[in-house]
């Protein structure tokens, strides 16, 4: 036997709880997930990063600076025993 609900086509309170609950879990775990993967993502990005400009936050991967083949490479081409003109070609 069906009992005429006196609400109407409105949903039960139960029913309302229940979503509200799903509702708060799920935003919960998108937060929580967002907040886990954050520094992770920060790292990722970290290492495209020069030492110079290390203590500036990126939040994406930086341009590329150019090369000046020019610059004197110094003690490291005596070290490794490079022929500079070489090198720089």
């Amino acid at each position: 036997m069906r009992m005429p609900s006196s609400l109407g086509n409105s949903a039960s309170p139960f029913a309302r709880r229940k979503r509200a609950l799903r509702a708060a879990i799920t935003v919960f775990l998108i937060l929580y997930t967002l907040v886990t993967l954050a520094p992770f993502y920060f790292l990722a990005v970290r290492t495209f990063v020069q030492t110079r400009d290390a203590t500036d936050l990126h939040l994406w991967i930086p341009p590329e600076e150019e090369i000046n083949l020019q610059a004197d490479i110094g003690n490291l081409s005596v070290f490794y025993n490079l022929d500079l003109q070489e090198v720089k070609e």
